[in-house]
C-alpha cells in the first residue's frame, strides 16, 4: 500500500466545518460556506506546509495492514 493523500473532514453534529487534504508537500483546507442566494461556495482555501502526513500516513497503514491480517 502507498498512501499518497489524506482527506479529514470535521463536522460540528451534521454540519461540514472543513476538509483538509494532506500530502506529503502540504496541506490544503477547504472551508465551506454559502453565497447569497444559498448555494454552497468554497469559503476559504490555503495551503501549508506540514509534517502531519507521515505520521498519519503511517498511523493509517498500520491500522489497515493489521486489519487485513485478521480477516
Amino acid at each position: 500500500m502507498n498512501i499518497t493523500e489524506l482527506l479529514i473532514t470535521g463536522y460540528s453534529i451534521d454540519k461540514p466545518i472543513f476538509a483538509v487534504t494532506l500530502t506529503a508537500e502540504g496541506a490544503k483546507v477547504i472551508k465551506p460556506g454559502t453565497s447569497i442566494e444559498g448555494e454552497p461556495v468554497v469559503g476559504e482555501a490555503w495551503q501549508k506546509a506540514t509534517d502531519a502526513f507521515t505520521a498519519i500516513r503511517d498511523l493509517m497503514e498500520d491500522i489497515v495492514s493489521q486489519a487485513a491480517d485478521s480477516s
